[in-house]
Order: structure tokens, then sequence, then C-alpha cells
């Protein structure tokens, strides 16, 4: 079997994590990355560091991970199935409805396969209120509470998911949408 080939835009927590996987498989290969911050690549010298995301698109890959910040999901998103790559992308996927719209009309206009990062719907946590919640048991569900450690952690004032500029929504968005 051929190895997919892929490019990682955003190398911050969540690209390191897919960078890792990429490795840790024989069916697939990192070829370029690119991060907006100015991070230059330096973990392997087969792989391309890329200057820009068009530089990334255009590196000879199958496929794109978009680990990037909520205000550049949508648009990296829509240019990576316009130039005919598959892509992963984390969520949340925009900012707001409008540009989730213009993903959507982009995937439909194209044959490859576009999948989100919706992990926490796998949380075993999850899956088992889930399973109170279609029973029935507790009655019908008129509001919940959740608690999630990234809105409260020391870092708080300098973590992106902080600010509506770069994550549209917030922590609200950013860990709500799972």
């Amino acid at each position: 079997m051929d190895q997919l080939k892929f490019g990682i835009t955003g190398y911050g927590k969540m690209g390191k994590i897919r960078e890792k996987s990429i490795f840790n498989t024989s069916d697939a290969a990192l070829i370029s990355v690119y991060d907006n911050t100015n991070h230059k690549y330096k973990k392997n010298d087969e792989v391309i560091s890329c200057n820009t995301y068009q530089a990334l698109l255009d590196s000879n890959i199958d496929a794109v991970i978009v680990s990037a910040y909520a205000s550049v999901a949508a648009d990296y998103v829509i240019r990576a199935l316009n130039a005919g790559k598959h892509v992963f992308c984390e969520k949340p996927p925009a900012m707001n409805k409008n540009e989730m719209l213009e993903v959507i009309e982009a995937e439909k206009n194209s044959k490859k396969v576009l999948k989100y990062g919706f992990n926490h719907r796998f949380h075993y946590s999850v899956m088992e209120a889930k399973k109170y919640i279609n029973k029935g048991v507790l009655g019908k569900l008129l509001w919940m509470r959740g608690i999630y450690g990234k809105a409260g952690s020391i870092d708080f004032h300098d973590n992106w998911r902080n600010y509506k500029k770069f994550s549209g929504g917030g922590i609200l968005l950013d860990q709500g949408i799972h």
C-alpha cells in the first residue's frame, strides 16, 4: 500500500500529537509543516518547513491536517479541498455559521474526504452520560453544566482559546462544541 502523504498546518500541541501519529505508522508520511507563528519545523530534515500555507498545499501532499486557530480553519479547509486534498481538521471548524456554510459548499463540490476531530464524543464519561440521556431515566434534559480544565488553567490569559479573535467563541465554542 502506498503511504498517504500529509502536510500539517498549525504546529502547536495538536499538530505535534498528529505528527506523532503519522510517525508511528507505516501507512503515512509527513511531507510538510506550516505554522503561521513563524516557528520553523526542525525536527526532521526530510520534512519541508513551509513559509506559507500555499507552499504546504503545493508540497506534493495528499492530505492536510488543520490544527491551526479557528480563525483560519475554515479558510484552510476550503483551500485544501479546492486544491484536491483530503482534510482532517481540529474543532471548532469555523468562527461562525457563514464560514461553516462555505466549508459545507466546498465539501459538496469536492471528491475528497473531510473529517473533524470530535474526540470527546468517545470519552467514557460522555458515552455513559449519553446512554442515560437516551434512556430518559433522568427525565427530560433541561440544562447541563460541565467543567473542563482548560478554562481555568494557569496560562488562562495566554491561551488562544480564551480570545474571540482566534477561537470565535472562547472556551465554550472550543470545548462545548463536543
